[in-house]
């Protein structure tokens, strides 16, 4: 973790964190996209042919504006919590939820408003009935109106110079705007709505929200959705950097999966609770129905165009596997890019939401990716894992001693690794990455809070 241990001591040595601009401490707003630069230069894969029509940006701007007239009426109900969901799943009917919230909703829907981020569907195919929540129209339209661009050239050089990527000042300015936007936008639902609490699924960066409710003195809980690991930037603040309390904007409280991802990280809330999660739980003990032949990849943007160069490697080796290529939900629009450039190999299928994860894990010999919360799915489902070594695979280095774990440098070793033994090995997973949901634990929270 060469890359991360840099950004840490960048950012420590350059007291970045002391950075201000309009009252505004500016470097925890900017620091995710300035890592995720740092650790890809190149950006995703080029996926240019999947642009949206312009009669999809209208519908999604008459969606926005029938998502603010439902949260004008909002109030009648009297929610006493807001729940911001990220339905990015199917259940058996075909309806969207959110795997990550869902627990709380059954627990306290009826008391909440929930207002969901996912805009690919209908409001008709959420499972829950949900507000649209239109945040991101309004930065387009804090942007058009309100927009002001400050001088952020020290830093924009400060960055080429320490880190060796550009990253300009028009970009920084960019990510306060949206920001600003954030704030101007939930200082208005939390002041219109008066919850007792706030629950969100990060979807980006929250870092408007989490000021705008520390500022009205409303707790936010963040939900786990996925890796908190050494290298992720939102979870991960240096120990060397003193009194962060009023230079970073982040949840009161974070629950977690289990135990097992708060280990050896900084995070400065007030509180990281082992809250579990009964849809990860319930996934992850899927009886296995293994097909010999099926290889899952599991892909993600910035990830992809290593994956799909593997496989076209291990393809001119082998052609016996069935290989579904399942796409991360960030890269749902973009399908029609990844069919056409697995068009010219028949076993290789392009999964968008066909088939569930879990389903995936049950019955592939093994799956491959790069990094993913799918690796400890796999594991807890008993099910081997292929990590490719690439970009910043290292982030999981806590699982490399994992009986379930195979490291590869390129096809051969895949091949090797598929035609030998090694992948038939049984292993007991002595440890849960998810753990069922606490009923109690969450009720005794809502309790003394």
């Amino acid at each position: 973790m060469d890359s991360w241990n840099k950004f840490l001591a960048f950012e420590s040595d350059n007291n970045l964190f002391d950075l201000k601009s309009e009252g505004i401490y500016i470097w925890d707003i900017v620091r995710l996209r300035v890592y995720s630069k740092y650790l890809h230069p190149q950006g995703p894969e080029d996926q240019s042919g999947s642009k949206r029509e312009l009669r999809q940006i209208l519908k999604n701007r008459m969606t926005a504006l029938g998502g603010f007239f439902h949260l004008l009426t909002a109030r009648r109900k009297g929610n006493k919590f807001i729940v911001l969901t990220r339905s990015r799943y199917k259940d058996n009917n075909n309806q969207y939820l959110d795997f990550s919230t869902e627990d709380i909703v059954k627990s306290i829907g009826d008391q909440s408003l929930l207002l969901e981020f996912w805009r690919l569907h209908g409001a008709a195919h959420f499972k829950y009935n949900v507000v649209l929540n239109v945040n991101d129209t309004f930065r387009l339209f804090w942007k058009r109106f309100f927009y002001r661009a400050h001088d952020y050239t020290n830093l924009e050089e400060l960055i080429r110079k320490e880190l060796g990527i550009d990253f300009s000042s028009a970009e920084i300015n960019s990510i306060i705007s949206d920001y600003k936007a954030d704030r101007f936008y939930y200082d208005f639902v939390l002041k219109w709505i008066k919850p007792k609490m706030v629950f969100v699924v990060q979807h980006g960066v929250q870092k408007g929200l989490f000021q705008s409710a520390h500022l009205l003195n409303i707790p936010v809980v963040e939900l786990q959705h996925g890796i908190i690991d050494v290298g992720h930037v939102l979870y991960n603040y240096s120990e060397c950097v003193n009194d962060l309390k009023d230079k970073v904007y982040l949840p009161d409280y974070l629950f977690t999966f289990s135990d097992f991802w708060m280990e050896n990280l900084y995070y400065p809330v007030k509180g990281a609770l082992a809250m579990g999660n009964s849809n990860f739980y319930k996934n992850s003990v899927l009886e296995r129905m293994v097909e010999e032949n099926v290889l899952t990849v599991f892909s993600v943007n910035h990830f992809s165009r290593e994956l799909i160069h593997l496989l076209k490697g291990f393809l001119q080796l082998n052609t016996e596997y069935i290989i579904y290529f399942k796409l991360h939900p960030s890269e749902i629009r973009s399908a029609g890019y990844f069919k056409e450039v697995f068009k010219d190999y028949p076993n290789i299928a392009v999964i968008v939401d066909e088939r569930t994860t879990a389903e995936l894990i049950s019955i592939s010999k093994t799956v491959l990716t790069i990094q993913s919360t799918v690796v400890y799915e796999a594991l807890q489902n008993g099910c081997p894992v292929l990590l490719y070594k690439k970009l910043d695979y290292q982030r999981q280095e806590h699982i490399f001693n994992h009986p379930g774990v195979h490291l590869i440098d390129d096809e051969h070793q895949m091949q090797q690794l598929l035609d030998g033994n090694q992948l038939k090995l049984k292993y007991q997973n002595s440890r849960l990455f998810f753990e069922d949901f606490d009923q109690k634990a969450f009720n005794k929270f809502l309790a003394n809070h």
